[in-house]
């Protein structure tokens, strides 16, 4: 009996988003579905978990059912505009799991998910050679500076500090030129709005606007804060 007789015709090939956000846990199979002369690997992105960042998904160009759960959750799936866009412009189709374990029993499925495998281990190798040798690179560049290069660097670095300094100074003397003229209410509504402020900035608010019994309780208590 052929290989291909394995794949029951009763098994419901594809299901929808809606049928797939049923479930909880479990796989999320894929067919790349790119067109035809565009062909190729597909990506989007998934929102971490924890809110910060997003992980890449990848789909090789392939006739085989992928599961996407192997790089990343089925929540943060279910989380991804790009996927669901993906989905709904037919660019992939989602397979019913059972469906898609059947394909994959088959002899050609399985050459073919060695092939992704040996590619997918071979691009990590090549990424974390060409990452390790500029980590290499790196050190020996630092190693073979000169000390004279060494103070030039620093003091470049001291000078571009200090040039951003006396901008921000220069920054928030002319916010504080704004505030002149204005009553109590109107400087501390400006303050408020205007964010952080350093000690030294909360002194110099202070010096300024001193008259104003609100702000000198207002800078004082933010004073207290900061010590503590």
């Amino acid at each position: 009996m052929a290989k291909e007789a394995m794949v029951s015709s009763k098994t419901p090939k594809e299901i929808t988003l809606a049928q797939l956000e049923e479930t909880e846990k479990g796989s999320v199979f894929v067919i790349n579905m790119s067109p035809r002369g565009y062909r190729g690997e597909i990506m989007f992105s998934a929102p971490k978990l924890n809110g910060n960042g997003a992980d890449v998904v990848r789909i090789a160009k392939s006739w085989i059912p992928q599961d996407l759960t192997l790089q990343v959750t089925k929540q943060q799936l279910m989380m991804s505009s790009e996927f669901r866009g993906t989905v709904n412009k037919g660019l992939i189709r989602l397979l019913n799991p059972k469906y898609a374990e059947q394909i994959l029993a088959l002899d050609d499925a399985r050459a073919e998910a060695e092939k992704l495998a040996n590619e997918r281990n071979a691009a990590r190798s090549i990424l974390r050679t060409a990452q390790l040798n500029e980590e290499r690179d790196e050190k020996e560049i630092e190693r073979e500076k000169t000390p004279t290069q060494r103070r030039r660097e620093e003091n470049q670095r001291k000078a571009e500090e200090d040039v951003t300094a006396r901008a921000m100074e220069t920054q928030f003397e002319a916010f504080l030129n704004t505030l002149d003229g204005k009553n109590e209410t109107e400087v501390m509504n400006a303050l408020k709005g205007e964010g952080g402020f350093t000690r030294k900035e909360l002194r110099q608010i202070k010096d300024r606007f001193g008259e104003f019994p609100r702000i000198v309780r207002w800078i004082e208590k933010r004073l207290e804060v900061e010590e503590d």
